[in-house]
């Protein structure tokens, strides 16, 4: 711990866990010495520097190539560092940048990241809990592997601003977490992916108490919890542009608007073929919900659409066009719950497919029983 300055590491060739954890803890290391390899072995850097509180300056990291948990933790927990030499890397390894600079809460500029092809895991956490951080850099990769930016940026609560994304294709929890408390972002990137995967979106934006705007979801096809809770708590929310899938995975849409206590007006949900539990909770809490979207499917599955509206308490209509699977499923389980208890609502009313009014009314508050007829 009284370590101050570091040794010359003129190595150019790189073993296996050569470095691994050789600097961690040595909390007055002021200065990084210079890495000048140009190609990582697996986890080469990992934990180098972890817990150097005094660290001011990191090396500038040469590499083109950074193998699989090349750079793990290799910062974390250095709260003196305030900048970062931009990285010239061109292809990431699985898990190589994993929460390497993570916990550094005086962190104001996140390195430039060029590579245009990420691996599995390989940004996940990579700044989590970087407080001071005020821009993210731009990812220019049209690909985004398993897990990938997962939590990149969970925490980091002085993040204001966040390029858009060019990616098309999504794998599995590539972006789950990603900007979760990011409690100062006011603007979502553009996501252009047409093809969602399994909890992509989960919880992307979770607690971002300053979203004003929803971005663009372009995907036809929602696969399983795609989207669960990615705009959960998101209490500023109040533009969300209509969506467009065709279909639904399981729990796709789970609690996606939960709490969004300013959004008025919903966006359109023009599913035919729904999936168990795809819309449950899907706006629970959203006390300012003027507008419901039409609920086009004509056949309900397990859970579909149960606790949707669960206390929006400015609702007082919805138009739902089912004609099947309204028996023992719990589809419309408790789907009004507490909605339409704002006194200064007059008539609240539930449109059903014509035959179908004695289905529904059982599902219905009492405030509701009166409204329930058939549209026109």
């Amino acid at each position: 711990t009284s370590l101050i300055d570091a040794p010359a590491l003129p190595a150019t060739e790189l073993k296996s866990r050569c470095y691994d954890s050789m600097f961690a803890g040595c909390s007055n290391l002021v200065n990084a010495p210079a890495l000048s390899a140009y190609f990582l072995a697996d986890r080469c850097y990992q934990r180098m520097f972890k817990g150097c509180t005094q660290l001011v300056n990191t090396p500038i990291i040469s590499a083109t190539k950074f193998a699989e948990y090349s750079c793990y933790q290799m910062f974390q927990g250095c709260t003196g560092l305030t900048t970062v030499p931009d990285f010239v890397v061109e292809k990431l390894g699985p898990n190589c940048c994993e929460e390497m600079f993570s916990e550094c809460t005086n962190l104001t500029e996140a390195p430039a990241l060029p590579a245009d092809s990420l691996a599995n895991f390989c940004y996940q956490s990579m700044f989590k809990g970087c407080t001071k951080l005020v821009n993210a850099p731009t990812i220019p990769a049209t690909k985004f592997a398993e897990s990938s930016c997962r939590q990149m940026f969970q925490g980091c609560t002085g993040l204001t601003t966040v390029p858009d994304f060019v990616v098309e294709k999504l794998g599995p929890n590539c972006c789950q977490e990603m900007f979760s408390g990011c409690t100062k972002l006011t603007e979502a990137p553009a996501l252009p992916a047409d093809s969602l995967a399994n909890y992509c979106y989960q919880s992307m934006f979770k607690g971002c108490t300053q979203l004003v705007n929803a971005p663009i979801i372009s995907a036809t096809k929602f696969e399983e919890s795609s989207c669960s809770e990615m705009f959960s708590g998101c209490e500023k929310l109040s533009y969300v542009p209509d969506l467009k899938m065709i279909k639904l995975g399981f729990s796709s849409c789970f609690r996606m608007f939960n709490g969004c206590t300013t959004l008025e007006t919903a966006p359109a949900l023009p599913a035919t073929e729904l999936a168990s539990y795809c819309y449950q909770c899907m706006f629970e809490g959203c006390t300012s919900l003027t507008t419901a979207p039409l609920l086009p499917a004509t056949t309900l599955v397990t859970n579909c659409y149960a606790t949707m509206f669960d206390a929006c308490s400015k609702l007082s209509s919805v138009t739902m066009l089912a004609t099947n699977g309204f028996e023992g499923n719990n589809s419309l389980y408790q789907w009004l719950d507490n909605a339409g208890t704002d006194k200064s609502i007059t008539t609240r009313a539930v449109y059903v497919a014509s035959g179908m009014v004695e289905s529904v009314k059982a599902t219905v508050p009492e405030l509701w029983k009166t409204g329930v007829q058939v549209k026109p």
